[in-house]
Order: C-alpha cells, then sequence, then structure tokens
C-alpha cells in the first residue's frame, strides 16, 4: 500500500511531457525577449542560428543559442504581421499594416527595398509571407483580401496576382519544388492550391475546408510535396492528398482547446508538430495519427510558430510577449 502512495505521488510531481519512455517529449528550453510587446510572428533562419520576431513596429532578430539579440530593425509605420527568411538566409522579409513588404540585410539590418501594392482593388496589409524554394518570388496574402500576390525579388515589383477562389487568407506556403503554393483561407475555412509559375489558381482542394464557421490556420507541404498539411480553428490537424484533394487523415487537437494555431511536417515527414491557441504543443505520428507527446505552455493567445531546419526545435511567439523555444528530440 505504501509503495502504491509512492508511486502516486511520484507521477504527480512529474509533468507529463511525453506519453511513453521511448517516445519523443517536447521540452520548454528558454524565452527570448525582445521587451517590445506582444509579438505576431516568428521565423528561424535556414542554419538554424537565428530566430526573428515582429511585432507592434518591430522586427528583430536574436541568436537561437544565447538569446543574444543581434538586430533590431525598424522602417515599418505600423504593427509588423509576418516575417519570412529567404533560402539562402541573407534576406528578411517583413511585412506590416503600413500596407508594405520590406526587405532586409539579414547581416546588416539595412533595407533592401519595400514591395508596395498598386493595384486599387487590393489595398489590404499582408498577414502572411512565403519565400519560393528558389528565392527568387515572394508570396504575400491578405486576411481580408482575396489575392495572392508574387513578387520579384531581385526586381521588387509584382509578377502576378492570383484570384483565391475563396475570401481571406492567413498563412501561404510553397511545396518543397515550388511547383504548387497553398493558402489557408478565412471564414469559409477552405484550402486551395495555386501554380505560382502560371500565375492562376487551381481548383480548391476537394473537400479542402474545415469545420463550417471555422478558419483555416495553417498550411505546409510534406517534405516529398505529396501531401499537403492545414490545421484549423475547429482543433483539428488534416492531411491532404495533393494529387486528389482527398482527406487523408484528421488529427484532434486536446479537449477543450480553442482551436490549432499552427502545424509542421518534421524533417522526414514521418512525423507532425503543432500548437493550440492556448500552447499546447503535440507531435504525431503522420501516418497513423497516434499522439506521441505532449506539452503545455502558458501562452493563451499563440499567434505563429517555426521550426528549426533540422527539425529539434520549435518557437511559439503570441500574447506573452516572448519567443518560447520548445526541445523536440528526434
Amino acid at each position: 500500500m505504501k509503495l502504491a502512495i509512492l508511486l502516486l505521488a511520484a507521477a504527480i510531481a512529474t509533468p507529463l511531457l511525453a506519453l511513453g519512455a521511448d517516445q519523443p517529449p517536447v521540452k520548454h528550453r528558454r524565452d527570448i525577449d525582445p521587451d517590445d510587446g506582444p509579438t505576431r510572428g516568428v521565423a528561424f533562419s535556414p542554419d538554424g542560428r537565428a530566430v526573428a520576431c515582429c511585432g507592434d513596429r518591430f522586427v528583430q532578430i536574436f541568436d537561437m543559442k544565447t538569446g543574444e539579440r543581434l538586430r533590431r530593425i525598424e522602417g515599418h509605420t505600423g504593427a509588423v504581421n509576418s516575417v519570412a527568411f529567404s533560402p539562402d538566409g541573407k534576406t528578411l522579409a517583413s511585412a506590416g499594416q503600413d500596407q508594405t513588404i520590406r526587405l532586409w540585410d539579414v547581416e546588416t539590418g539595412k533595407a533592401r527595398g519595400v514591395l508596395k501594392k498598386t493595384i486599387q482593388d487590393d489595398r489590404l496589409p499582408s498577414t502572411s509571407l512565403a519565400f519560393s524554394p528558389d528565392g527568387k518570388t515572394l508570396a504575400s496574402c491578405s486576411q481580408a483580401g482575396d489575392f495572392v500576390w508574387l513578387w520579384g525579388v531581385e526586381s521588387g515589383q509584382w509578377e502576378y496576382v492570383v484570384p483565391m477562389g475563396h475570401p481571406g487568407c492567413t498563412h501561404l506556403a510553397f511545396s518543397h519544388n515550388g511547383k504548387y503554393c497553398a493558402v489557408a483561407g478565412t471564414r469559409a475555412a477552405q484550402v486551395s492550391l495555386h501554380e505560382p509559375k502560371w500565375g492562376f489558381g487551381l481548383k480548391p482542394l476537394s473537400r479542402g475546408e474545415h469545420d463550417v464557421g471555422s478558419d483555416a490556420t495553417c498550411v505546409t507541404f510534406s517534405p516529398d510535396g505529396k501531401t499537403l498539411l492545414s490545421a484549423g480553428s475547429d482543433n483539428t490537424v488534416r492531411l491532404w492528398d495533393v494529387k486528389t484533394g482527398r482527406e487523408r487523415l484528421k488529427l484532434t487537437g486536446p479537449k477543450d482547446a480553442k482551436g490549432i494555431r499552427a502545424a509542421a511536417y518534421l524533417p522526414g515527414g514521418q512525423r507532425v508538430v503543432s500548437v493550440t491557441f492556448e500552447e499546447t504543443i503535440q507531435v504525431w505520428d503522420a501516418a497513423k495519427g497516434e499522439l506521441l507527446a505532449s506539452a503545455a505552455g502558458t501562452d493563451k493567445g499563440v499567434r505563429s510558430l517555426a521550426l528549426s531546419a533540422d527539425g529539434k526545435t520549435a518557437a511559439t511567439c503570441g500574447a506573452e510577449k516572448v519567443i518560447k523555444l520548445w526541445d523536440l528530440r528526434p
């Protein structure tokens, strides 16, 4: 009886970061404090050495290991919604409420260019950015807009404006071969595919929707490009067959969560990591849909999730005003 009580006490005192001894745990490593208010977006540099964040009129770059601030970038005249590193890590793009997208030299922090929309039908600030794999194209979209904008990075001019086919965009991503650009839609909760090379949109995925009344909050492709992942405020992560548009798998977040804010494939494509709006991070088996590990943070307003290229570190940010780094053991 005494032994049973001792075992029960030990179990209560130990945080349940993993569901089993041989399963990959999720562990909070450290916080990086921009000291500038709530953060809206976070991104890792391709080499994993730096992490960038944005928020109310600020863009900052930190050393990922030490937490030291490397650059404080100024230029936007309003809140900054999104940041993205170019594939070579030399350029950082940021999108702001001032209706501009700005390109920065990562090494010096100096401006490289300002991209401005010139079509009167879409004068909305961009809410998401994504570089093409070759770094020549930058895609942007607006949460209340109807188009995906495709910009020439070198020219600084827009090359195509692609109708999304559904209202609003919360997030977009390129496939690893650059053939497709996927868009997560607002309000209609649709997920759609587009061919940026030709500047036109494909039909929305067959049954490519989250529950009615919810938003699709995030999209990303599997490493082999055959599966598209989408997250939603309906508290699900869904895996879609890119070729057929059919749903392959549905993962459901923790009970009473307000929804999944973002999700991503880990290297190899065998596992998926997701985060809820309340900062519960979960790791899933991408083939079986089994929950492998889970850890809960304290942020009640997560805005963004970023994953390092090696898949060992995840970063989250939001209302709690800090960047949180999480260890994801392979």
